[in-house]
């Protein structure tokens, strides 16, 4: 879902940032696991639509917006969640770590 968002929003060059190693392994078609197939098949076809597009594994601590998003409770039957802004609880994360970086 997250590619298709973003080739939706018109990006072409992308870097997809994430702390699974084994996610990240499947990706790049360095293991397989037959009951996610159809989803890498899935993400294989997705990346060739943009000009540039990178897989690179990062610890969870280095993103802490994206522990936070992952960690906030989905409503009954929904599988994922689609943010037209940036809900206050990101933005405090962002301003913490630019404070802290300063």
């Amino acid at each position: 879902m997250a590619i298709q968002h973003t080739w939706i929003q018109g990006h072409k060059k992308v870097l997809f940032e994430g702390d699974n190693r084994i996610v990240l392994k499947l990706v790049k078609g360095e293991t397989q696991n037959f009951k996610v197939h159809n989803w890498i098949r899935e993400i294989k076809y997705w990346r060739q639509k943009f000009s540039s597009v990178d897989f690179v594994w990062t610890r969870r601590h280095n993103n802490k917006a994206a522990d936070r998003l992952v960690k906030e409770t989905l409503i009954d039957q929904t599988n994922f969640v689609s943010y037209f802004y940036i809900s206050s609880s990101i933005v405090n994360i962002r301003t913490t770590f630019h404070i802290n970086q300063s």
